[in-house]
């Protein structure tokens, strides 16, 4: 690979033309959640994009685009968050220095980590720029106020994980994104009021699936039919594979298809076939930061579709736009009275409402609105 020489950035600041080492919890694959997205629109933008992998067994590079790069790396020593702070900071700076020659890199513009389990001393990275973005909830809250407080900034989906992280570096939420696949899709107006088609897209292994209510949704509703979308074994997302009762339940049942992992580009054309999508999460959760804010939320109301969901934090004050339950036993009577009145909940006012929110959310204007956080801080001044 040729040596890359980066060029002074540019003034006033723009997040165009930077190199970006961005690290992830969640290896490239078929399954795109925020990381990803942020990746390939970060370099579509013209910034230099390397999308740093989880730990693995050896070094390696794949270019996915141009100005993106997946990276492959293989740790000096794992199990280094069990050491002092000192003696992991030195373990981490073999590493950074070991992933710099391998991609022949001197200096970085920015480190965008949204994993607090790796580097949480984001300063040894030497980057003009760091950023810590939370987009999960994380049970090391040690960890991750540790990459917190080293870094310029501190961007979350949510006011509840924002809250949950003790730190003075400034913070910021920014909601999810929704990639330009879902934006640019030409979603269907007239929903067709034959047969109910339901969907539900995300990794059915996720901790927070209530998978009781919708077992009972499921069996009370044999002529309704439910699509779900997403890894159901295995992937990039996930390496535990939990709720493997209730996904041999779906199998065997008539009225449920599972279409596994699917493409970005490829979503839309699902969404664009169903009448009602669901957010289902475990009611015990439903006040916690892990559950403050859903990804598919923005994918669901690009399509117009009307959404019930168990309750979401970042969306109890917009009635208008989706429909939140306070439990199991209301999440689905939600859901049988928005199908009984599909035609009211599906109206073209509604769905434009959906669509408007969803489109004023893309990740290219959520790069837009944080690009405008970082030319406010005092410290950009120095870059």
């Amino acid at each position: 690979m040729p040596k890359h020489i980066n060029s002074p950035m540019p003034t006033p600041f723009t997040l165009t033309g930077k190199t970006i080492l961005l690290i992830s919890p969640e290896a490239w694959g078929s399954n795109f959640v925020s990381k990803h997205h942020y990746a390939a629109t970060l370099a579509a933008r013209g910034n230099r994009v390397y999308f740093l992998n989880p730990p693995g067994k050896r070094f390696g590079i794949k270019n996915i685009d141009k100005n993106l790069f997946v990276v492959d790396y293989k740790p000096f020593v794992r199990g280094t968050n069990r050491l002092p702070a000192p003696l992991r900071n030195k373990m981490a700076v073999l590493d950074i220095n070991r992933i710099k020659k391998f991609l022949r890199i001197d200096h970085l513009d920015i480190v965008w980590s949204f994993d607090p389990y790796r580097f949480q001393n984001l300063k040894l990275f030497k980057a003009k720029f760091t950023i810590y973005h939370t987009v999960d909830l994380h049970t090391c809250k040690h960890l991750e106020n540790q990459i917190a407080n080293s870094s310029t900034l501190v961007l979350g989906v949510s006011e509840k994980l924002l809250k949950s992280i003790i730190t003075q570096v400034p913070k910021h939420k920014i909601n999810h994104g929704l990639s330009s696949a879902m934006s640019d899709y030409p979603f269907d107006k007239n929903i067709s009021s034959q047969k109910v088609k339901i969907g539900y897209v995300g990794n059915l292994h996720s901790q927070y699936l209530d998978t009781t209510t919708l077992t009972h949704l499921v069996q009370k509703h044999g002529k309704w039919k439910f699509h779900f979308m997403g890894p159901y074994q295995a992937s990039n997302l996930s390496r535990n594979e939990l709720n493997k009762s209730f996904i041999n339940f779906l199998i065997n049942q008539e009225n449920c298809i599972l279409h596994g992992a699917i493409a970005p580009q490829s979503l839309p054309e699902y969404l664009n076939n169903c009448h009602l999508l669901l957010i289902c999460y475990n009611v015990l959760e439903n006040n916690s930061a892990g559950t403050s804010n859903s990804h598919k939320i923005l994918e669901y109301m690009a399509s117009g579709r009307t959404v019930v969901s168990t309750f979401i934090d970042e969306y109890k004050d917009m009635s208008g736009l989706i429909e939140l339950a306070n439990n199991g036993n209301d999440f689905i009577e939600k859901v049988e009275h928005v199908v009984k009145n599909m035609a009211h909940y599906n109206s073209p006012e509604k769905q434009q409402a959906r669509q408007a929110w969803a489109h004023d959310n893309t990740y290219e204007k959520q790069i837009e609105r944080i690009e405008s956080i970082i030319k406010n801080l005092s410290k950009v001044e120095s870059l």
